[in-house]
């Protein structure tokens, strides 16, 4: 196994010279699991532990490891660790409801995200647009695949429906089971760059990569006949190597994909509202009421269609309320910070006079 194979360029290269020494080797993290990884290097796939937080080199903040990082590991030892982190080139995450929205990172170091969405009962232009938004949240060109072409006598409106939805982006229809599509697919992974499938529960990634890989070596599964949902079948994200160059990254069905983005990152996905606001009356319009928005005349004179408006809504919304929550968060986790060092100063004094007693 060569590193270049797995991405190592000479820019990894440089940091792993800042980061490393004689008693550590990088590698790519090809799987994550509660205080266990598996680094692909030179040597082969290595069993590594790690400890929250890892720290990140020239970062004053640790993180969760995810798969797609590089990083350095101890080269001796039964057990070898997860010592240190090269900083990433892009992070996909999604936001997990807690007592604040919270990131959870999905890959590193990706080139492409493909947005995965069958063509049968499960096809959703909302959900295409979230996943869309979570691309471009990590930085990350997106590509949309429609799968299972094979179980629709005529799939061409949903196909046009998904294209006029993602003005700009590429739109790839495949079938596992006739392989229409899969060359394309092919196509997009070059040497040396990662891509990962994104979507819900029975959609098809793991079938498709399966054919990518030219093996079974996923599991996959049914989905069921009464709404074309799937089961978790993968139960983690795991790093692979294409037969003809190029890795792919599987990850399991997400059911909730919280959102972290910036209102940037929204108006991206949707350029053509982006294109009407700057004919708006005011720079800040929110498109709701506002007398003289260039967006809702769109909608009312058919230009615009009103679900992909109503879309764009529901997104800026989440989005504002996960900013709010974060920015909550952290002024909370300050404040406990401020009172615990207040508390150790005045243990402190107190100890300091009664000794003086």
């Amino acid at each position: 196994m060569r590193l270049e194979d797995l991405g190592w360029d000479p820019v990894w290269e440089y940091h792993a010279t800042e980061a490393g020494g004689p008693t550590r080797v990088p590698g790519r993290v090809a799987t994550v699991d509660r205080g266990r990884a598996v680094v692909l290097t030179d040597e082969g796939a290595i069993p590594a532990s790690w400890h929250f937080p890892v720290s990140v080199l020239g970062e004053r903040a640790g993180v969760m490891p995810a798969v797609g990082d590089w990083a350095m590991i101890t080269n001796a030892g039964e057990v070898r660790t997860l010592a240190t982190l090269i900083p990433r080139r892009s992070l996909l995450a999604r936001g997990i409801t807690g007592g604040a929205r919270v990131a959870q990172p999905l890959a590193a170091n990706v080139d492409l995200v493909m947005v995965v969405t069958g063509l049968d009962g499960d096809f959703s232009l909302r959900r295409i647009e979230r996943f869309l938004t979570l691309a471009r949240s990590g930085s990350v060109r997106a590509l949309v695949v429609l799968s299972k072409l094979d179980l629709i006598e005529d799939p061409d409106e949903a196909i046009r429906q998904a294209r006029k939805a993602t003005p700009g982006l590429d739109v790839v229809t495949v079938s596992s089971v006739t392989g229409d599509g899969l060359t394309e697919l092919r196509n997009e992974v070059k040497p040396g760059q990662t891509v990962v499938l994104v979507g819900s529960s029975g959609v098809g990634k793991s079938t498709l990569i399966n054919r990518l890989l030219g093996e079974e070596r996923l599991r996959t599964g049914a989905v069921r006949e009464s709404d074309d949902r799937g089961r978790h079948v993968t139960t983690r994200r795991e790093l692979l190597q294409l037969p003809g160059g190029g890795l792919v990254i599987d990850t399991p069905g997400l059911r909730e994909v919280g959102l972290l983005a910036s209102e940037e990152a929204v108006l991206e996905v949707f350029p053509e509202i982006a294109a009407l606001s700057e004919q708006c009356r005011f720079m800040d319009c929110s498109h709701v009421e506002e007398p003289d928005c260039a967006v809702r005349d769109a909608v009312q004179k058919g230009e615009l269609k009103a679900d992909r408006l109503a879309g764009f809504h529901r997104l800026v919304r989440e989005q504002a309320s996960a900013t709010r929550r974060a920015t909550e968060h952290e002024r909370r986790a300050h404040d406990r910070a401020l009172a615990g060092h207040y508390r150790k100063t005045l243990r402190a004094s107190l100890r300091i006079k009664g000794r003086e007693n």
